[in-house]
């Protein structure tokens, strides 16, 4: 638990000099600072791909992933 709270914790801090962003909240807090940062920034999630719930296309998605090709996030869809 400590190592994995130490890696998020440095990535945090990374990411403050480069590279991707990242939003720490706490156990137990509310989601409003995370959902007014949000709006008030306008983010919108860039999905490269759309891949139904089955065996196949879960592996090839997680495969995609992994591969480091992704320009997006890879979205499982479980209800069509």
């Amino acid at each position: 638990m400590i190592k994995m709270l130490s890696y998020i914790s440095l990535r945090a801090f990374i990411s403050m000099i480069v590279g991707p962003r990242y939003i720490m909240a706490g156990i137990g807090s509310s989601p409003a600072p995370i959902q007014n940062f949000i709006l008030k920034y306008s983010i919108k999630p860039v999905i490269d791909r759309k891949l139904p719930f089955d065996e196949n296309s879960v592996k090839d998605g997680i495969a995609y992933v992994a591969s480091h090709r992704a320009s997006g996030k890879v979205v499982i869809s479980v209800v069509e």
